[in-house]
């Protein structure tokens, strides 16, 4: 028995609350907790990863493995002689590349001592998510793990998708504000402290705006290692800031209430939502095991209860529909009407790909939303940086004329 830790959720608004559990796997403990009535938020071994586990594959070398070995299961190979043919195939030129081709053959010889495709693929987290072996494990029972792969690699193009336009929505403004940055710097190195002797010279008083710069010249150019020192932590960070949020679970409620960015990320979370349960609806699961492996597709611990408590409810009898609708805050009221016409019509799969194009689309319109949000607080930032900048070095201007 290997040990585990559950996070879990006793009411609504509860807080989440950490438990030390023992079982055979995490699949097999998340079934009992939701058994017993507990929503479950996340459960974590504790045990080492595999050392090629912690390797960095792209997600564009992932999506290329998956389209391979896809074709490969299609052509009727057994999956050990397909990941034997990806990895003779995956180009090592690329670091990426290599790594993939490391894992690959790993997966292959695994495989091939007796293990199954999909208790392997649960030892790779860096190419294979838990939705993804929630559909190798459904692929391997029906017997259409080609079926699984196609699904695996629409979504890890979907995601990377939504990565991408979340990168280039800061990048711009990022890039901006860093120019901004150091030009201030050089102003406030090289240019407004030469006010200071003039000033001495001729008996006047700098004003605070040039004192305020001047002190912070000194401070760059009399300490720099520290000035660099505590620019560098802060850089590092801003980068790890979204892990950190990720980790503790305390952060997340606060996260969604963000302006912009709140609904922005409930968008991306309703759009996967959609989507991963139209790929899973295809691969024949049942509205109870998509609902089990649909609660992984965020790290967002409120959706993740909330997909927990509508699993619960399905398991009590109750209609897909009238579960989500519980959960609305979460799920989006659009999506909860889609699900009644549904069961209404009993349209599946067609239906679920039609919201999800639509959700698509809301998804675009919310990233442009907060592009324009964006682009302007960083423009006031810069305008208040420039008009205190131009009050340091025009103030002395006036001093030094009123002085001669």
């Amino acid at each position: 028995m290997a040990e585990f830790t559950a996070v879990v959720q006793e009411s609504r608004s509860g807080p989440f609350l950490a438990r030390t559990v023992v079982g055979k796997s995490a699949s097999e403990i998340t079934s009992r907790l939701l058994d017993s009535g507990a929503a479950v938020a996340q459960v974590v071994e504790h045990r080492e990863l595999h050392p090629l586990a912690r390797r960095n594959i792209s997600a564009k070398d992932v999506v290329y493995f998956m389209e391979q070995i896809e074709n490969t299961l299609f052509l009727g190979m057994e999956p050990r002689l397909a990941l034997k043919a990806c990895a003779i195939t995956i180009s090592p030129k690329s670091k990426s590349g290599k790594n993939l081709q490391q894992v690959v053959t790993a997966m292959e010889r695994m495989v091939a001592a007796g293990e199954s495709l999909a208790s392997v693929a649960r030892q790779f987290p860096n190419l294979f998510s838990q939705v993804a072996v929630g559909l190798l494990e459904a692929g391997e029972g029906s017997g259409s793990l080609d079926e699984s792969f196609r699904s695996i690699r629409v979504l890890v193009a979907r995601y990377e998708s939504i990565r991408h336009q979340a990168r280039m929505m800061i990048l711009q403004p990022s890039i901006t504000f860093l120019t901004a940055i150091v030009t201030v710097g050089i102003i406030i190195v090289y240019i407004v402290p030469q006010f200071r002797s003039l000033l001495d010279y001729l008996g006047g008083k700098l004003p605070w705006q040039t004192e305020l710069m001047i002190s912070i010249s000194d401070l760059i150019t009399c300490h720099p290692l520290i000035v660099t020192g505590v620019l560098a932590a802060c850089i590092n960070a801003f980068v790890g800031l979204p892990s950190w949020v990720k980790n503790n679970a305390w952060t997340h409620r606060l996260v969604i209430r963000i302006p912009g960015f709140g609904r922005y990320l409930l968008a991306v979370i309703r759009t996967n939502f959609v989507a991963a349960f139209a790929q899973l609806k295809k691969n024949k699961m049942t509205n109870p095991s998509a609902l089990v492996l649909l609660k992984d597709i965020s790290w967002y611990f409120p959706y993740r209860t909330a997909i927990a408590r509508a699993h619960m409810g399905l398991k009590s009898g109750e209609s897909l529909a009238h579960v989500l609708a519980a959960e609305a805050d979460i799920i989006g009221e659009r999506n909860i009407q889609y699900f009644r016409f549904i069961e209404e019509t009993g349209s599946d799969t067609e239906q679920l790909e039609r919201l999800a194009i639509l959700m698509n689309r809301d998804l675009d319109a919310r990233t442009e939303q907060l592009k324009t949000i964006l682009n302007p607080l960083i423009l006031i930032v810069l305008a208040l940086m420039v008009a205190m900048i131009a009050a340091a070095i025009i103030l002395p201007m006036y001093e030094i004329y009123n002085r001669i």
